[in-house]
């Protein structure tokens, strides 16, 4: 409501109040002088006529300080929503790099599809011991998700349609051994198609695409949503930077015939994860550039 507008009525308010101050006081002393000279009957009478008549004046005075109550209890109420909106929206980018962080040291990576509480629920899920939870939560929906990722990533790279198509059939027939590095491969041609940059070679301990990422740093949100793609994960850690007895997906190790137990479900659809992902937060990438 407009201040102005506000100043306006209370001040009718006042003036109204000292009007009417005059009147009631002659309502008083008309009662008192009638209550020497009238019999009680219509000293009552009277009474409750002249009471009618206050009460005439005293409604629109109520009925203005009721609305201007009401506008301010209203306001203030705004007022308090908005005021933890904003610290909401504050909070938003160190919550959304601590949930990424956690997922992407996992293994998976964020969809836009997963309902807007998944990620900190996973990230609680997992930093309190329920990894298992946590990843069959995932490989449900990632499951349910595959022919719309499908869809999408021969849609938005047709040069890669054909290996897409044959990756997903194989995952489809439970062929995780074929599934998963030829997904893998497709990583690295995303990123270069999409930045010119790549995301298992590392420059001064980061990813290279981390140089791609460093332009969006004044834009919390955004930076934020990128987070992965700042540092190596597992999936590519270097020899050196995997922990002894690490037994998780790593490209290297993959596609190195390192390892000969990747070939699972979870691991495949890990790597779909990753793909939709990069397909989803490299958009911000020049939109006139050829990604075919």
């Amino acid at each position: 409501m407009d201040k102005n507008f506000i100043e306006q009525i209370v001040r009718q308010q006042r003036e109204f109040e000292i009007q009417y101050k005059p009147i009631a006081d002659g309502i008083q002393a008309t009662l008192k002088q009638f209550e020497e000279q009238v019999d009680a009957p219509a000293i009552v009478a009277l009474k409750e006529y002249l009471k009618q008549i206050e009460n005439q004046f005293s409604r629109p005075v109520a009925a203005i300080t009721q609305g201007l109550e009401k506008h301010f209890e209203y306001a203030s109420r705004l007022a308090k929503q908005a005021q933890s909106a904003f610290e909401a929206i504050a909070e938003l980018p160190s919550s959304i790099r601590a949930e990424l962080g956690v997922l992407a040291a996992r293994g998976w990576y964020l969809d836009p599809e997963l309902p807007a509480s998944a990620p900190a629920k996973l990230r609680k899920a997992i930093e309190t011991g329920d990894q298992e939870a946590a990843d069959a939560a995932l490989v449900l929906h990632f499951t349910s998700e595959l022919p719309t990722i499908r869809s999408h990533l021969i849609t938005k790279y047709p040069k890669r349609a054909h290996i897409f198509n044959r990756a997903v059939d194989a995952h489809e027939q439970g062929a995780y051994e074929l599934s998963v590095p030829v997904l893998l491969t497709q990583v690295d041609g995303i990123c270069w198609d999409m930045t010119s940059f790549l995301l298992f070679k590392a420059d001064n301990k980061r990813p290279q695409v981390a140089k791609y990422v460093d332009q969006f740093s004044a834009n919390a949100y955004r930076h934020a949503l990128l987070t992965p793609l700042l540092k190596m994960h597992p999936i590519s850690a270097s020899e050196k930077a995997r922990p002894a007895g690490f037994d998780g997906l790593n490209r290297h190790q993959v596609l190195h015939g390192e390892s000969v137990t990747y070939n699972t479900e979870m691991n495949s659809l890990k790597v779909v994860s990753l793909l939709k992902y990069l397909s989803w937060v490299l958009h911000f990438a020049d939109e006139d550039g050829d990604s075919t």
